[in-house]
């Protein structure tokens, strides 16, 4: 499998992520369906913290979410979840706006890489 690249980081590292759930693409698209239901939630939680200025809020699901793209291989997407957590942790709440449209658009373009990889390897 190759893997997809967005600067330092692959965005999603497919050889792990097969490694990870044995090869099963049906278990592949589960876990990523669940992923798909519980991300914005979470995103809508830190930008609703952010809003608020509601720190711990926003910090708690912002790691809540890098946890879940660690577990999804989705390596870009999860380093800049790392940097917002930092950010918001610093009271940094002006960057952690411009960083969030980011996050939004890596997350988006990892969850279409492994569906066309996926429904292509079928």
């Amino acid at each position: 499998m190759k893997n997809i690249s967005n600067g330092d980081k692959p965005a999603v590292d497919l050889d792990c992520l097969f490694d990870k759930l044995g090869g099963n693409n049906k278990q592949i698209l589960r876990c990523l369906e669940i992923f798909k239901t519980d991300a914005p939630k979470s995103l809508e939680i830190i930008k609703t913290g952010l809003k608020n200025k509601e720190r711990k809020e926003a910090k708690n699901s912002c790691h809540g979410l890098r946890g879940m793209l660690l577990t999804m291989e989705m390596e870009k997407a999860a380093a800049t979840a790392a940097i917002l957590e930092t950010l918001i942790i610093e009271k940094r709440f002006e960057t952690c706006n411009e960083l969030l449209p980011i996050l939004e658009t890596e997350i988006v373009e990892a969850v279409n890489f492994i569906e066309i990889a996926i429904t292509t390897a079928e």
